[in-house]
């Protein structure tokens, strides 16, 4: 049974939100605090990886090329980033049970902007779609 916030990949494959985010943050740990799964009636899985650890954060904002106005860092090559990212497609090969790429975030999820629920579920926002498209 697919939970409220799960979505459908236009493979038709249904995406396990909830699982694909705690297994995407065990794989990233240190750095991500959290993360969004995005990819509704899109061919595959994105995340957007929020951290306040505080060094990345500083990394990012002041790395020539790296910080863009949504908010989005375009150093997804980190390697903290990167290595969670291989780790999960390894071992979940499934397009709906990895990601295909992630935007490390410079700011905390917003609760007004729609991209999270005052509970911590993901949402689908502007501000996600605009780092999603600009890629």
């Amino acid at each position: 049974m697919a939970g409220a916030e799960d979505f459908k990949l236009t493979t038709g494959t249904w995406v396990s939100v909830g699982l694909l985010r705690m297994r995407a943050i065990a794989a990233m740990a240190p750095i991500a605090q959290d993360i969004v799964v995005a990819g509704h009636d899109r061919a595959d899985v994105r995340l957007l990886v929020f951290t306040t650890y505080l060094p990345v954060r500083e990394l990012i904002r002041t790395s020539p090329g790296c910080a863009s106005k949504s908010g989005a860092g375009a150093c997804a090559d980190s390697e903290v980033v990167s290595a969670g990212l291989e780790a999960l497609q390894q071992e979940f090969p499934a397009s709906s049970a990895h990601a295909a790429g992630a935007l490390l975030m410079l700011e905390v999820p917003s609760i007004d902007a729609g991209e999270i629920t005052d509970k911590g579920y993901n949402q689908s926002a502007s501000r996600i779609e605009s780092s999603w498209e600009s890629r």
